[in-house]
């Protein structure tokens, strides 16, 4: 007898279908469920794994139920096709937050430790949702906000996406904070209540109390360890727990301290190196111990410290440990011996190759080193040489160490190599590849090779890339022996069954177009599935900064020879609108908004909208609150057509109206972008990036009142004209906003002619720009605490920057417009003067160069929303109109800036004084008594 559900099911009117595929039915299990979405992904899956009649109505269950497009399936073999009762999968949509956060826990800072991102399944969403409440609840109690309340609601928000989609919506009702007010101690006095509580307490500035935070507990409790670690306590231990008063909002700690014995360490025979020196390098404090084996192996260390110091046969012998009433004792004697440095280091019977990658450590007396013989040193260079004779293929290599000392008291060492004979492959050959992979391609990913150092431990690495040539062909489950005949190689390969790409289901891309994600896979249907191409894929999809998380797995199908694929997506947020104030010295004041949308119409385009109005226009009336007025629309396109490059366009507006000037420039640009290298998996990456662009711009300069006059027949006021412009960039930072390390530069050549613009005044020139910008750290000159979260003395930095430009004209009829040469002066150049101060008395340079070197402290490194930095700088200028000359008038100045740095971008406010002026420069753009700078961002 059939079970009760499938009598009930075949027998009940069946809700209305709402999908139907060639093969197979699907209806919805409640009325209000719409399943559009996910028949519309489905259908081809279903069609392709569902093979007959005859297949079990679990088994084409199961096979739903695998995509996760649907939470619960329900089949029945009915006629003429199988009838599958089916519910979608919920899927999150969005996530909103609600309720009073406090200043100082930012919405970002919740929404990070949400779960319950876009694209993520609700697979059981009452446990699911009270999870994330939950942990939630945790976070906020771990930051200090002590009896908040949580509550986390699914809102439905129909088929959506190949699923149910649901927005998450987040209430947060904050609990109350409050600050440490008492430490209370039991067990052994060696540490103050007070000093307790100043170790524990966190504070501003040490001044203005801030809330407890448990989540700091911990490394609090192991500070007051150290503290009584340092004054002759190794062992000591310190277990500590809060108390909480909510009507009081105040929190109150209780430590337990055990200290141990009190160790004493004494040391006899040390002429050249003093107790603390000796005892900062044992162990007894780092590892909490007092036994035996510590003392051992602080002797060991000691007398490590005394060859680093040129003692050579020195020894440091444990006469005695233990404990003596309420110490521990350790006593050590000290034989010295004399001092000698190492002035020969020699390496017999190892190829120079082999020499220069062991890297000694071990080296002679000289200018950039100290000869030191450290037994631990030798010793490590033995084996570095060992382990690079076998790299090379010396397979039975042994290093041995000789020393000899001259009669002065010189050191000469000899490492002696024996065991040279190379072993070389003698031979490769692949029995089984299938026809359509080629031998040569395989060899050429392989180092053990005929003729090749015969090196053991590259075994493993050719197999894994013998293994995924076949996997590059859809030969998932290959099997590879590597058989090892004498000094040959022998690989035997059993395909097994090539799988090929059938088609991809795409679940959680709300915006992300479906074909943006196939074209990145890299598959057509019917082609072999390579696997590695797949993770190139996830790889390529990542990159575009548009998805949070990227997951490809497959699914099971009837037909061995053909693999479906999940792809799940959680998108990122990628759109931002941004309403803009904004003040510079140069500017004045402007109002703008700004627009960006990283994903437009699912596609990963990048979409820049920036406006910035101060009405320096004049438009309807002439009041204005600024001086320039500027409107940009930028669009990227990623690797259009499968391009190896990216394309972006954009077109541009600006309008300067100043007391000397008015100019107006509009602009479009075509280019084609592409990133030659990307470092990975480094703490510092460099990148190489080039771009080759085609320019179109329309400028109108016009002088006004005691304006800049035009010194040369050839430069033009205004003028329309297109130019190409190749560009190469190098960045290596470690920051791309406030970098402390790094250089970064570009280079930049423009070549404009009238037949390049669609105008009948183009100019003809040519101009070369080339910047520079580098970021040395200096260390932390001081470093003050000033309670828990806070202190006074961060890193050092010296910023240096350079920019270099020229220009000129060619052919008959070239001329160069007034708006392409070059100036100096103002907010984000040579500070102390006017904006193109350079330009009242050079008009129509073509020659510049400009360097600045700033002194970076950052003295408050480490407040709740940035950094406050001083700096000092020196800005130079020097424009002209020929080679020789530019550099015969220096501008320069000097003086102090005040930042606070932000997660994006520093805010300054600078005072410069002309030291040094330019001839022809007059006071009116050069004051002697300097001028300020209000800026947003670094000029370099």
């Amino acid at each position: 007898m059939p079970p009760w559900w499938l009598m009930w099911l075949a027998a009940a009117p069946a809700p209305e279908a709402v999908c139907e595929t060639e093969r197979v039915q699907l209806v919805a299990a409640e009325a209000e469920v719409e399943l559009e979405s996910v028949c519309e992904g489905i259908a081809a899956f279903l069609d392709d794994v569902f093979v007959t009649t005859a297949t079990a109505a679990s088994t084409l269950g199961r096979t739903l139920e695998s995509t996760k497009l649907v939470r619960s399936a329900t089949c029945i073999l009915a006629s003429p096709k199988p009838r599958c009762r089916v519910m979608p999968a919920r899927i999150v949509e969005s996530v909103s937050i609600e309720g009073g956060l406090p200043f100082a826990l930012l919405e970002g800072d919740l929404r990070r430790r949400i779960f319950l991102r876009k694209g993520a399944l609700l697979l059981d969403l009452d446990a699911t949702l009270e999870k994330q409440a939950q942990r939630l609840e945790v976070y906020l109690e771990r930051e200090g906000f002590f009896g908040s309340k949580v509550e986390v609601r699914a809102v439905r928000r129909g088929s959506l996406g190949m699923g149910d989609a649901y927005r998450i919506v987040v209430h947060v009702d904050i609990g109350w904070s409050g600050p440490l007010v008492g430490v209370r101690i039991e067990g052994d006095a060696v540490l103050g209540a007070r000093e307790a509580e100043a170790l524990l307490k966190h504070e501003v500035f040490g001044i203005f109390p801030h809330r407890f935070r448990p989540e700091d507990f911990d490394a609090d409790l192991d500070r007051v360890t150290r503290r009584i670690r340092e004054r002759g306590y190794p062992a000591a231990r310190v277990r500590g727990s809060y108390e909480l008063d909510p009507a009081a909002e105040k929190v109150r700690v209780l430590l337990k301290v055990e200290s141990g014995l009190r160790l004493e360490v004494e040391i006899t025979g040390n002429l050249s190196l003093d107790h603390e020196e000796l005892y900062e390098v044992a162990t007894f404090e780092r590892t909490g111990a007092l036994d035996l084996v510590e003392a051992e192996e602080s002797a060991k260390l000691m007398r490590d410290l005394y060859q680093k110091e040129g003692f050579d046969q020195a020894e440091v012998k444990l006469v005695g440990s233990g404990r003596e009433g309420d110490r521990f004792v350790v006593r050590y004697q000290v034989e010295e011996g004399p001092q000698r440095s190492v002035v020969s280091v020699q390496v017999e019977g190892a190829p120079p190759g082999v020499i220069e990658s062991a890297a000694l450590v071990t080296r002679a007396d000289g200018a950039l080193s100290t000869g030191r013989y450290v037994d631990a040193w030798v010793q490590r260079d033995v084996k570095s040489l060992e382990r690079a004779m076998t790299a090379a293929g010396f397979k039975d290599s042994k290093v041995t160490v000789k020393r000899r000392v001259r009669d002065g008291g010189q050191i000469e060492v000899t490492f002696k190599v024996s065991g040279t004979e190379p072993r070389v492959v003698r031979g490769l050959s692949f029995v089984g590849l299938p026809a359509e992979l080629d031998e040569s391609s395989v060899r050429a990913h392989l180092t053990l090779v005929a003729g090749a150092p015969y090196v053991e431990a590259k075994l493993a690495s050719d197999h894994a890339e013998v293994l995924a040539s076949m996997a590059e062909l859809g030969y998932h489950q290959a099997e590879v022996e590597q058989i090892q005949d004498g000094d040959g190689l022998i690989y035997r390969v059993q395909p097994g069954v090539q799988r090929r790409f059938a088609g991809a289901l795409i679940r959680g891309g709300f915006r992300t177009h479906d074909s943006l994600v196939l074209r990145a896979l890299g598959h057509e249907p019917g082609e072999p599935l390579n696997l590695l191409e797949v993770s190139r894929g996830k790889r390529r999809l990542r990159r575009l900064g548009i998805l949070s998380s990227v997951e490809v797995e497959s699914l099971p199908s009837a037909d061995p020879e053909r693999t479906w694929l999940l792809v799940s997506l959680k998108e990122a947020d990628v759109q931002t609108l941004d309403l803009v104030g904004s003040f510079t010295t140069d500017d004045l004041f402007a109002v703008g908004v700004d627009f960006r949308d990283r994903n437009l119409l699912g596609r990963a385009l990048r979409l820049d909208l920036s406006g910035r109005f101060a009405n320096a226009a004049e438009f309807a009336t002439e009041a204005r609150i600024g001086r320039a007025d500027r409107l940009a629309a930028v669009l990227g396109i990623p690797e259009p057509f499968g391009a190896p490059f990216d394309l972006e366009t954009g077109l541009s507006v600006e309008l300067e109206n100043r007391d000397v000037l008015f100019e107006r420039r509009l602009g479009g640009h075509l280019a084609l972008q592409r990133t030659f290298y990307r470092g990975q998996s480094c703490e510092i990456c460099p990148e190489l990036s080039g771009a080759f662009a085609y320019e179109l711009t329309d400028t109108v300069f016009e002088p006004r009142g005691d304006g800049p006059a035009i010194p040369r027949d050839d430069l033009a006021l205004s003028g329309n004209f297109g130019r190409f412009v190749p560009r190469l960039r190098f960045n290596w930072l470690d920051e791309p906003l406030d970098p402390l390390l790094g250089l970064k530069t570009e280079l930049r050549f423009e070549l404009a002619h009238r037949r390049f613009s669609p105008f009948s005044n183009g100019g003809q020139f040519w101009r070369f720009q080339s910047s520079l910008g580098g970021y040395v750290p200096l260390g932390r000159p001081i470093e003050i605490s000033v309670g828990r979260e806070s202190t006074v003395g961060g890193p050092l930095v010296l910023a240096l920057g350079a920019t270099f430009g020229t220009a000129g004209v060619y052919g008959a009829d070239g001329n160069l417009p007034l708006s392409e040469t070059y100036f100096y002066g103002g907010d984000q150049s040579v500070r102390g003067l006017s904006r193109r101060a350079s330009a009242a008395g050079k008009p129509g340079a073509t020659w510049v160069f400009v360097g600045s070197a700033e002194l970076r402290w950052y003295v408050l490194p480490d407040l709740p929303l940035g950094a406050l930095q001083l700096a000092g700088f020196v800005d130079v200028g020097f424009v002209s109109y020929a080679a020789a000359e530019l550099f015969g008038a220096p501008t320069l100045s000097a003086g102090p800036a005040l930042r606070w740095v932000t997660a994006v971008g520093p805010l300054s406010v600078a005072y410069g004084w002309p030291l040094i002026v330019d001839p022809a420069l007059d006071t009116d753009v050069a004051p002697p008594t300097g001028r300020l700078h209000v800026t947003f961002g670094y000029s370099f």
